[in-house]
């Protein structure tokens, strides 16, 4: 598995639906295998989050999953089991849980982040 450390997903469609749900339509690259998948999702909620009487900004939640045959994507290891049948089964469910964080722009005034100058230098 060191040869492909690395899953990706790059969505390419998203679709609301009914009572904050949706459907995220995607290319899902594994073992340099790209097929398209689908996946369920529902929006979790949203709001500004303080931690400790700070704030750490607007925040968005989501979850997501999809069911995928890992023999698709070449992931075909297994082991036959002493009692019968294999190890593995061929269905693999990805869960996803997604937090999105809204950015701000740079405020007037505000401390350029490092390595990079402000305008008032």
């Amino acid at each position: 598995m060191d040869s492909f450390p690395t899953i990706t997903f790059k969505s390419t469609k998203v679709t609301p639906g009914e009572h904050a749900t949706l459907t995220v339509d995607g290319n899902l690259t594994i073992r340099s295998i790209t097929k398209p998948v689908m996946l369920s999702g529902n929006f979790v909620g949203a709001g500004p989050v303080d931690i400790g009487g700070r704030s750490a900004g607007y925040r968005a939640g989501f979850e997501a999953s999809t069911t995928i045959d890992r023999k698709d994507f070449n992931v075909l290891w297994n082991k036959v089991l002493d009692q019968g049948g294999t190890m593995l089964g061929d269905d693999v469910g990805i869960t996803l849980g997604i937090e999105a964080v809204k950015s701000e722009p740079e405020k007037a005034g505000a401390m350029a982040p490092a390595g990079k100058k402000s305008d008032k230098n």
